[in-house]
């Protein structure tokens, strides 16, 4: 299959198009006898339905991924990242349609869900020096709604625990640091990998 189209996947008959080739391609016998490969299929059809660009950020402890936020965003939403530990998955998503104040949900590790917190709550939340949550072991993650480029583009920004942390165990589901930076790193469409060039 030598075909080359050209295709815009911000429109939705060229994404259709697109899906309908990943799909045929699937069901072939070559690649349905083998799950691994149309688990892959399947989510990269799931990625294209989602319309949203992920992009995450991964490094070391303390390497300051909460501070790159900060200063590739341009606004001081992750207020703690300079002090305090990101404990668990922070995301950025655009949203055109939010005002002056800012808010987050919180997703619990056990399914509950928690809407629109005040951003000044933030820290609670997502820091190992929250007061009220053991974070990496209450909360799975959290989004943030803001209006980052003032256009209506589907992109989400996820800072995530230190991928060198792999001993710290979450106590409900035991996992580590840095299987939760994987999963956030496997969910996502790219990438920044943040390096400490002091060390």
């Amino acid at each position: 299959m030598n075909n080359k189209i050209s295709l815009d996947t911000s429109k939705d008959e060229d994404l259709s198009k697109v899906i309908d080739a990943i799909t045929t391609v699937k069901n072939e016998d070559v690649v349905k006898s083998n799950s691994i490969i149309t688990d892959d299929f399947d989510k990269v059809v799931k990625r294209l339905c989602e319309k949203n660009f992920r992009i995450a950020v991964i490094g070391e402890f303390s390497s300051g991924k909460s501070t790159f936020f900060i200063f590739f965003i341009g606004k001081d939403i992750l207020k703690h990242g300079r002090l305090e530990t990101t404990a668990t998955i922070t995301e950025i998503k655009n949203d055109i349609t939010v005002g002056d104040e800012l808010k987050f949900d919180a997703y619990y590790v056990n399914g509950r869900l928690e809407k629109d917190i005040s951003i000044d709550k933030l820290e609670e939340y997502t820091s190992t020096s929250s007061h009220i949550h053991s974070v990496a072991d209450e909360i799975e993650k959290v989004v943030i709604r803001d209006n980052i480029f003032n256009i209506d583009y589907h992109v989400t920004f996820i800072d995530t625990p230190g991928y060198n942390n792999s001993d710290a165990k979450n106590e409900c589901n035991g996992t580590t640091d840095r299987e939760t930076a994987e999963k956030s790193l496997k969910n996502a469409n790219a990438l920044f990998w943040l390096v400490d060039c002091e060390k």
